[in-house]
């Protein structure tokens, strides 16, 4: 770490723990290699960085608690094994924690309210911050829950944000794309997006105000998901249950599209019922 620039920017006493999840099943060993590599660079604080194995492939949630139980710094920061963190990435935030008092920092437009965070991570505006998230183990204790298969660290970014507030600096990292990753093999269904936003209203009630929203999004990108594997009845129903909760151009047409996939590839069998009672 450069002297000069560690004493400017007033980190020079704080060691950041790196909370890098590895499965070698969903991340080539030379991505791992490159990510640990931007995050020994960081100007302008120390770091650790600390590979938690996942052998047992028993999840990034998972990874990411046991980084936490055993880290002793107070501030965190976690990494996914295929992305790219920016070389001022940690000096930035922590300095943004300290202007603004707020327990999180992820990437984002400066003056965002973390209301409008919470909204736009639950009607997909908002994706994929996990490599930019830091926190302050002082004020923050909360877990990843191990139980859902998709979207627990939205549920962690917004239990953070809701307990200690959120702050945000943009252009943190770049997101990998390795097309074989972890994400790319969870299937989706309706049942996980239900799963999730009941154990959201139960770690913050508030959210209940976001169902219809977080609905009418979810189903849509649920149909989409269906119809890429070809199922347009179980997509066409998605999207009916995106519309009940209130008109949206991207239902409409993502049901238009799955019509007419269906005619040409898999013609819909006689009496099969495409809306649910």
């Amino acid at each position: 770490m450069n002297e000069q620039t560690a004493n400017s920017s007033g980190f020079e006493d704080e060691t950041v723990t790196v909370i890098i999840p590895f499965c070698e099943a969903f991340t080539p060993q030379e991505m791992l290699e490159a990510a640990v590599e931007t995050a020994e660079q960081q100007t302008g604080v120390d770091v650790d960085v600390m590979v938690v194995e996942d052998e047992d492939q028993r999840g990034p949630a998972w990874a990411r608690n046991v980084g936490l139980e055993r880290t002793d710094t107070r501030y965190v920061a976690f990494l996914d094994g295929d992305d790219l963190w920016e070389p001022d990435k940690l000096e930035r935030q922590l300095r943004r924690m300290a202007e603004t008092g707020a327990g999180m920092c992820v990437e984002g437009r400066p003056g965002r309210s973390t209301e409008g965070f919470i909204e736009g991570l639950l009607t997909s505006e908002i994706f994929a911050l996990t490599s930019s998230v830091v926190i302050d183990t002082d004020r923050v204790d909360a877990r990843f829950d191990e139980s859902l298969t998709r979207r627990e660290d939205h549920l962690y970014m917004i239990e953070v944000a809701d307990n200690v507030g959120v702050c945000f600096v943009e252009d943190l990292f770049e997101a990998g794309k390795y097309e074989e990753g972890m994400s790319t093999r969870v299937e989706k269904s309706p049942e996980q997006a239900e799963a999730f936003f009941d154990r959201l209203t139960d770690v913050v009630p508030a959210a209940e105000k976001y169902e219809r929203g977080y609905y009418r999004d979810v189903f849509v990108d649920i149909g989409w998901y269906y119809h890429g594997k070809e199922r347009h009845v179980r997509a066409l129903q998605c999207y009916y249950r995106s519309l009940r909760n209130g008109p949206n151009t991207k239902a409409v047409g993502a049901a238009g599209l799955t019509l007419l996939a269906s005619l040409y590839r898999l013609p819909l069998r006689t009496g099969q019922r495409l809306v649910p009672r």
